[in-house]
């Protein structure tokens, strides 16, 4: 952690870390974070990444286009909110698997189909 506070949940357990503190959230553990502040700086690592960059990338570029929530930073777009967790190699906590995989899996191969993650891909490496 740089700079400000981060909140974290991992496995119902609340943390809160700030300058110089760090985290580790196992394998397979349900995990969120969220900041107190805007200016909030900290490095994140994920091993292995696996997709989560493309993720964090789509997210900034619908962020920095407006296409997100004020509040929650959340896409507006259910497609978008869709190839976020395509990206997310997992799966919400409190959501079934099954309605996830048909639901957003779904709008997921729509948005990819209709060129939608083209829109807002940063690198050339995540092509359709």
């Amino acid at each position: 952690m740089r700079r400000g506070r981060l909140h974290f949940k991992i496995d119902g357990a609340e943390t809160v870390v700030g300058p110089g503190d760090s985290l580790t959230a196992p394998p397979r553990a349900v995990h969120e974070f969220w900041s107190e502040a805007p200016d909030t700086v900290f490095d994140h690592e994920i091993r292995p990444p696996l997709r989560h960059w493309e993720m964090f990338q789509l997210w900034h570029a619908l962020d920095a286009a407006g296409k997100t929530t004020v509040r929650s930073r959340m896409p507006r777009n259910p497609l978008a909110l869709a190839l976020l967790w395509d990206y997310q190699d997992g799966y919400l906590a409190g959501i079934p698997i099954r309605p996830q995989r048909a639901i957003l899996g779904g709008l997921a191969r729509l948005a990819i189909r209709i060129g939608y993650r083209r829109r807002y891909a940063v690198t050339g490496r995540d092509q359709d």
